[in-house]
């Protein structure tokens, strides 16, 4: 593996882990926004 390889395999694995952590932060954001206009609601 030359070094472009490498950094390319560290990058995409970075970024699957940053896509990761900001599809739970949205899904938490998502279902807690949605918890919220519920209560509004009543």
């Amino acid at each position: 593996m030359d070094f472009f390889q490498i950094v390319f395999h560290f990058k995409s694995k970075l970024v699957g882990k940053v896509t990761e952590q900001i599809t739970s932060k949205t899904k938490l954001a998502t279902s807690v926004g949605s918890q919220f206009s519920k209560e509004k609601h009543k």
